[in-house]
């Protein structure tokens, strides 16, 4: 069982951050990210299934299928997108 401090830092983006859409990215949306958290972010094509991506360094497993993501790794965001569900962090 892991010990010793364990961080989670949330950030959530508003209007005013721009459009974060994976489906039809916009060029400067990496620009974007970059300025809420300059690291390589994971982001995923979620979809409502059993498999879970474990993040091993930043922006490992960006743009795959999949329904979450975890990591252990300091400095490797990932972005949950959500609609009518609540984000579980």
């Amino acid at each position: 069982m892991p010990t010793g401090p364990f961080h989670c830092h949330v950030r959530s983006t508003a209007v005013a951050d721009g459009d974060f859409g994976v489906a039809n990215p916009q060029p400067d949306v990496e620009q974007r990210r970059q300025q809420i958290v300059g690291h390589r972010w994971t982001w995923l094509r979620q979809s409502h299934s059993t498999v879970v991506v474990n993040v091993t360094w930043a922006g490992q497993h960006a743009g795959v299928e999949a329904d979450g993501a975890i990591t252990g790794v300091p400095f490797a965001p990932i972005a949950v997108t959500t609609a009518d569900c609540s984000p579980v962090v």
